[in-house]
């Protein structure tokens, strides 16, 4: 079985620093919770990394990134804080247009991958 790749969707930003490194924190957690099920992960918030290179728009970032969702077999949902990002709508939306599958757990996307 191919490793399904999954882009890993959810709030980044926030009105503090506090609530970014949460969302981070969190973001980062599941994306390494899929990577150890096996799945191929895009995730989001390790792009924190190339901003210390380079300074990147809010909107380079999302044009980046929508392609990776694109190509991707599902999305995996950080559900806190998510209804307050409009990436995070932008992207289900997305992934609604193109009929890739939502998850909002892992148990969820577990369940799909092992019966492809």
């Amino acid at each position: 079985m191919s490793r399904k790749k999954v882009y890993v969707a959810g709030a980044y930003s926030g009105p503090d620093v506090t609530a970014i490194m949460g969302n981070m924190r969190r973001g980062l957690r599941l994306s390494a919770e899929a990577l150890k099920n096996g799945f191929s992960v895009y995730c989001p918030w390790a792009d924190a990394l190339l901003h210390f290179q380079q300074e990147f728009t809010l909107e380079e970032c999302y044009d980046y990134s929508m392609p990776w969702l694109e190509a991707s077999d599902a999305v995996l949902v950080v559900r806190e804080n998510w209804e307050q990002s409009r990436g995070t709508q932008a992207e289900l939306a997305r992934a609604k247009e193109l009929g890739i599958p939502i998850f909002w757990n892992i148990a969820d996307l577990l369940y799909w991958r092992d019966r492809q």
